[in-house]
């Protein structure tokens, strides 16, 4: 059993209200992730600083995009080639 992580303090993630799943069949861990992934794709942001502005280890983002693209749920990112 994984150990329960209290979300960061965030703008898009309200501790007053139910999160609304934007999957069913995502849980509620995926749900939080992919809404902060969504939010910093929408802002332009690199993940770096998104993270750091919302106070998010930067480490459990990447690993949280990276779960998601294993499952389908986000595209895998393409490799940069110089």
């Amino acid at each position: 059993m994984h150990p329960v992580i209290a979300p960061a303090p965030c703008d898009l993630v309200s501790q007053e209200q139910p999160m609304t799943r934007i999957d069913p069949a995502h849980t509620d861990r995926q749900q939080y992730w992919l809404k902060h992934i969504r939010a910093c794709d929408a802002a332009g942001k690199p993940s770096v600083d998104y993270a750091r502005e919302n106070g998010i280890e930067v480490s459990a983002m990447y690993s949280g995009r990276k779960a998601l693209a294993e499952k389908g749920a986000l595209t895998k990112p393409r490799p940069h080639r110089f």
